[in-house]
């Protein structure tokens, strides 16, 4: 209720404005924070944010209602340097995962988070990594996390936004907007093979094992490289029932 005063749900503020009280919610004791001066500490080097609410955070009434709304207007966002290395942390959690290398990639995701908490693809990655540790709870409240980020329209996302946006909605069961979303990737760049291992989930999801086939050998042809991909498409001939396949793609490497 407090959200919705300020802007709709795709807005760019009404994400601010839930972030933020995500964060305020994070600090515990609200009761020590000042209508008038506000102390934010929003990196892992704990500098601290000072903001004025003066009379404008008063007139709102509801203290937690000021302090979000001050906030959104004054808040610093994160360094460039604490950009740069969530970026360098996120794309090591995404080779790690790919690589099945899930605790190191759960580590090195939350490392970028801890720079950046409005990076809106490493809260999708890491949702999918809590769907592999079968936490569906975290799954679902990091994969909204990843679209009070992105936001659920093409807009003017990148390819990487696109494809961690198809990822978060798949993994909140709404397939069609997940499919939505990897063809918009698909569109920007016919060779992106995440989008191509991101559509195949979808296929997978409905049964269609043979275009979650064709997906996994483009993507396949363009990063061959990536055990995790050859795991889905063997686990894809394996649901469809051929098993004599499933078996040959995973005994095909003795170095996974």
């Amino acid at each position: 209720s407090i959200i919705s005063r300020f802007s709709s749900p795709d807005g760019g503020f009404y994400r601010k404005v839930k972030f933020l009280i995500e964060e305020l919610q994070s600090l515990g004791n609200l009761g020590n924070l000042r209508p008038d001066t506000i102390i934010l500490t929003p990196n892992r080097n704990k500098i601290p944010v000072f903001c004025t609410a003066m009379s404008s955070a008063r007139s709102l009434g509801t203290p937690i209602a000021a302090i979000a709304a001050v906030l959104a207007l004054c808040a610093a966002p994160a360094r460039a340097a604490d950009k740069d290395e969530a970026r360098r942390a996120f794309t090591e959690s995404e080779t790690l995962y790919r690589r099945g290398e899930f605790k190191d990639a759960m580590r090195s995701v939350n490392a970028a988070l801890d720079f950046d908490k409005r990076l809106g693809v490493a809260y999708e990655l890491r949702a999918r990594l809590w769907h592999v540790a079968g936490d569906l709870t975290r799954q679902k409240t990091d994969a909204a996390r990843a679209l009070d980020r992105l936001g659920t329209g093409a807009g003017s996302l990148g390819v990487d936004e696109l494809v961690a946006q198809g990822g978060a909605l798949l993994l909140l069961g709404r397939t069609g907007e997940a499919l939505s979303s990897f063809n918009a990737a698909l569109q920007a760049d016919l060779k992106a093979p995440a989008a191509l291992a991101g559509r195949a989930r979808v296929w997978r999801e409905r049964g269609d094992f043979a275009k979650a086939l064709a997906d996994l050998d483009g993507a396949l042809q363009r990063a061959p490289e990536t055990p995790l991909w050859r795991y889905a498409r063997a686990r894809a001939h394996y649901d469809r029932g051929d098993n004599a396949q499933a078996v040959g793609m995973l005994s095909a490497r003795s170095d996974w």
